[in-house]
Protein backbone atom coordinates (compact mmCIF):
# COMPACT_ATOMS: atom_id res chain seq x y z
CA UNK A 1 0.00 0.00 0.00
CA UNK A 2 1.37 3.33 -0.85
CA UNK A 3 1.75 5.87 1.98
CA UNK A 4 1.20 9.55 2.25
CA UNK A 5 3.30 12.42 1.36
CA UNK A 6 2.78 15.07 4.21
CA UNK A 7 4.16 18.52 3.15
CA UNK A 8 4.10 21.17 5.48
CA UNK A 9 4.58 25.62 4.87
CA UNK A 10 4.92 28.61 7.10
CA UNK A 11 4.15 31.93 5.90
CA UNK A 12 4.64 35.11 8.46
CA UNK A 13 6.46 38.27 9.32
CA UNK A 14 9.87 38.71 9.07
CA UNK A 15 9.41 41.57 11.59
CA UNK A 16 7.71 43.60 13.70
CA UNK A 17 7.52 46.35 15.80
CA UNK A 18 8.16 46.33 19.76
CA UNK A 19 4.78 44.74 21.37
CA UNK A 20 2.74 44.65 17.82
CA UNK A 21 2.08 40.62 17.76
CA UNK A 22 3.22 38.60 14.39
CA UNK A 23 0.13 36.19 12.73
CA UNK A 24 2.11 32.81 11.13
CA UNK A 25 0.08 30.82 9.11
CA UNK A 26 0.62 26.95 8.59
CA UNK A 27 -0.33 24.94 5.94
CA UNK A 28 0.12 20.82 5.89
CA UNK A 29 -1.25 19.53 2.76
CA UNK A 30 -1.26 15.68 2.03
CA UNK A 31 0.54 15.55 -1.08
CA UNK A 32 -0.84 11.66 -1.68
CA UNK A 33 -1.41 8.67 -2.85
CA UNK A 34 -3.16 7.63 0.06
CA UNK A 35 -4.62 9.60 3.26
CA UNK A 36 -2.70 10.10 6.08
CA UNK A 37 -4.46 9.29 9.61
CA UNK A 38 -3.88 10.45 13.09
CA UNK A 39 -1.83 13.90 11.94
CA UNK A 40 -0.13 16.11 14.58
CA UNK A 41 1.62 19.52 13.92
CA UNK A 42 4.20 20.81 16.87
CA UNK A 43 5.03 24.15 16.81
CA UNK A 44 7.56 25.50 18.75
CA UNK A 45 8.93 28.77 19.38
CA UNK A 46 11.88 30.78 20.96
CA UNK A 47 11.96 34.61 22.16
CA UNK A 48 7.85 34.64 21.73
CA UNK A 49 4.80 33.19 23.38
CA UNK A 50 1.58 31.96 21.33
CA UNK A 51 -1.70 33.98 22.00
CA UNK A 52 -3.93 32.52 20.28
CA UNK A 53 -4.15 29.64 17.26
CA UNK A 54 -6.87 28.80 15.14
CA UNK A 55 -7.25 25.73 12.97
CA UNK A 56 -9.51 24.45 9.82
CA UNK A 57 -9.90 20.67 11.22
CA UNK A 58 -9.01 19.29 14.37
CA UNK A 59 -7.31 20.87 17.56
CA UNK A 60 -5.01 22.87 18.66
CA UNK A 61 -3.92 23.83 22.13
CA UNK A 62 -0.78 26.33 23.75
CA UNK A 63 1.79 24.42 26.12
CA UNK A 64 3.85 27.22 27.21
CA UNK A 65 5.51 28.66 23.86
CA UNK A 66 4.51 25.66 21.63
CA UNK A 67 1.65 25.28 19.68
CA UNK A 68 0.47 21.18 19.44
CA UNK A 69 -2.32 20.59 17.17
CA UNK A 70 -3.94 17.20 16.46
CA UNK A 71 -5.71 17.09 13.10
CA UNK A 72 -6.83 13.85 12.53
CA UNK A 73 -6.94 12.42 9.35
CA UNK A 74 -6.44 14.28 5.87
CA UNK A 75 -7.61 12.84 2.75
CA UNK A 76 -4.95 12.80 -0.33
CA UNK A 77 -5.03 15.85 -2.00
CA UNK A 78 -6.47 17.92 1.16
CA UNK A 79 -5.14 20.67 3.48
CA UNK A 80 -5.23 21.86 6.90
CA UNK A 81 -4.61 25.74 7.93
CA UNK A 82 -3.38 27.01 11.27
CA UNK A 83 -3.27 30.10 12.20
CA UNK A 84 -0.61 30.93 15.15
CA UNK A 85 -0.48 34.51 16.87
CA UNK A 86 2.61 35.47 18.58
CA UNK A 87 4.57 38.23 20.91
CA UNK A 88 8.00 38.00 19.65
CA UNK A 89 9.65 39.71 22.44
CA UNK A 90 13.53 39.37 20.82
CA UNK A 91 14.30 37.72 17.89
CA UNK A 92 11.89 35.01 17.41
CA UNK A 93 12.41 31.65 15.51
CA UNK A 94 8.89 29.89 14.80
CA UNK A 95 10.03 26.13 13.90
CA UNK A 96 7.27 23.67 12.72
CA UNK A 97 7.15 19.81 11.70
CA UNK A 98 4.03 17.58 10.90
CA UNK A 99 4.04 14.22 11.23
CA UNK A 100 1.52 10.87 11.16
CA UNK A 101 0.85 7.44 12.42
CA UNK A 102 1.88 6.16 8.34
CA UNK A 103 5.40 6.21 7.43
CA UNK A 104 5.84 9.77 5.07
CA UNK A 105 7.49 8.81 1.62
CA UNK A 106 9.14 12.27 1.69
CA UNK A 107 10.00 13.08 5.27
CA UNK A 108 12.18 16.22 3.88
CA UNK A 109 8.94 18.36 3.38
CA UNK A 110 7.53 17.60 6.44
CA UNK A 111 9.55 20.97 8.31
CA UNK A 112 9.44 24.90 7.96
CA UNK A 113 10.33 27.79 10.16
CA UNK A 114 10.08 31.46 9.97
CA UNK A 115 12.49 34.08 11.45
CA UNK A 116 11.24 37.40 13.00
CA UNK A 117 13.50 39.98 14.01
CA UNK A 118 11.43 42.62 16.32
CA UNK A 119 12.44 46.57 15.63
CA UNK A 120 12.80 48.61 18.68
CA UNK A 121 10.30 51.80 18.87
CA UNK A 122 13.19 54.41 18.95
CA UNK A 123 14.61 52.79 15.36
CA UNK A 124 14.38 55.05 12.95
CA UNK A 125 13.89 54.62 9.05
CA UNK A 126 13.89 57.59 6.13
CA UNK A 127 10.28 57.40 5.17
CA UNK A 128 8.95 58.80 1.89
CA UNK A 129 5.54 59.73 0.75
CA UNK A 130 4.42 59.24 -3.06
CA UNK A 131 0.96 60.41 -4.15
CA UNK A 132 0.04 61.22 -7.62
CA UNK A 133 0.03 65.36 -8.77
CA UNK A 134 -3.01 66.88 -10.05
CA UNK A 135 -1.79 66.53 -13.43
CA UNK A 136 -1.07 62.51 -12.91
CA UNK A 137 2.59 63.08 -13.27
CA UNK A 138 4.52 61.21 -9.40
CA UNK A 139 4.71 63.09 -6.85
CA UNK A 140 7.40 62.38 -3.57
CA UNK A 141 7.77 64.08 -0.19
CA UNK A 142 10.99 63.13 1.59
CA UNK A 143 10.14 63.31 5.41
CA UNK A 144 13.81 62.30 7.10
CA UNK A 145 13.40 60.03 10.04
CA UNK A 146 10.62 59.01 11.48
CA UNK A 147 10.39 56.65 14.30
CA UNK A 148 9.41 53.45 13.94
CA UNK A 149 5.99 54.22 16.14
CA UNK A 150 4.58 56.83 13.83
CA UNK A 151 4.14 54.11 11.29
CA UNK A 152 0.82 52.98 12.95
CA UNK A 153 -0.38 56.54 12.28
CA UNK A 154 -2.46 57.59 8.87
CA UNK A 155 -1.22 60.57 6.78
CA UNK A 156 -3.60 62.24 4.90
CA UNK A 157 -3.57 65.02 2.14
CA UNK A 158 -5.92 66.83 0.71
CA UNK A 159 -8.65 65.83 -1.33
CA UNK A 160 -8.24 63.39 1.74
CA UNK A 161 -7.03 60.25 0.69
CA UNK A 162 -4.82 58.04 3.18
CA UNK A 163 -1.44 57.36 2.47
CA UNK A 164 0.13 54.36 3.61
CA UNK A 165 3.39 54.40 5.34
CA UNK A 166 5.40 51.66 4.79
CA UNK A 167 9.29 51.82 5.93
CA UNK A 168 12.18 51.65 4.26
CA UNK A 169 15.53 53.15 2.60
CA UNK A 170 13.93 55.98 0.57
CA UNK A 171 11.04 54.00 0.03
CA UNK A 172 8.01 54.80 1.10
CA UNK A 173 4.17 55.29 1.64
CA UNK A 174 1.53 55.25 -1.52
CA UNK A 175 -1.94 56.12 -2.03
CA UNK A 176 -4.56 52.61 -2.09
Amino acid sequence: MASPDLALTMTGPTSVVAGVNGVYTLVVTDLGPSAASAVTVTDQTTGATASSTTTSQGTCTIVSTNVNCNLGPIAAGSGVTITVTLKPATQATNQASVSSSAVDQNPANNNASVTTTVIPLNQTTDVQLVGAAQNGGPRCHRIGHLHMADQKRTVTRRPWRPLQLRPGSGHGASEP
